[in-house]
């Protein structure tokens, strides 16, 4: 531009950059409890930030929602996230003696909670769910009342006091019972 018979130039270095297209692979675990691996994209120069500060590639991690922001060698950035989710893992403990009860435990192995249900297609009964170490020490009893007939029923088993290792769940129906082994990873 001229003004006056006065000239200027001026310039400017206009950088493009593209930010890197993100995903993440891993999308499940087995069971509650369970991990799995997650990374963010593969590419040349990148550098990663996860939700929780992580700055590797990849992370185990258990169910839940996890984010990363990958950037590329150009200062360019893009975010994505994924929820990872529990498939439940189920072990069946019907039993030949006691057919008027059946019964399951999952996840079995378990390291927060376990369930435990049960279905009574006989008459109404009294059914007492108990829970003892592998030595034959009562831990708790987790549930002590009468069950209509064709009802399903459920006891949580809560982890938080327990140490890892084998237990038994032992569920009385009258003078039939039923024990079965419980396994607690943490």
């Amino acid at each position: 531009m001229i003004k006056n018979g006065c000239s200027a130039t001026c310039s400017q270095i206009i950088t493009s950059c593209t930010a890197p297209s993100c995903s993440i692979i891993g999308t499940t675990v087995c069971g509650l409890g369970g991990t799995t691996s997650i990374c963010g994209p593969s590419g040349t120069g990148y550098t990663y930030l996860w939700n929780n500060g992580s700055t590797s590639k990849c992370r185990t991690v258990f169910a839940g929602a996890y984010t990363v922001t990958v950037t590329n060698s150009g200062g360019c950035s893009s975010s994505c996230s994924v929820n990872v989710s529990a498939h439940r893992m189920m072990q069946t403990d019907a039993t030949e003696e006691n057919d008027n009860l059946q019964v399951t435990a999952y996840p079995n192995p378990f390291s927060n909670s376990a369930t435990i249900e049960f279905h009574n297609p006989g008459e109404e009964s009294h059914i007492v769910v108990e829970l003892y170490s592998l030595a034959g020490n009562k831990i708790a009893t987790l549930f002590d009342r009468n069950v209509s007939q064709d009802v399903s029923y459920k006891v949580e088993v809560n982890a938080e006091n327990l140490l890892k290792g084998i237990y038994i769940y032992r569920i009385a129906n009258g003078d039939k019972v039923i024990n079965r082994k419980l396994i607690l990873i943490k």
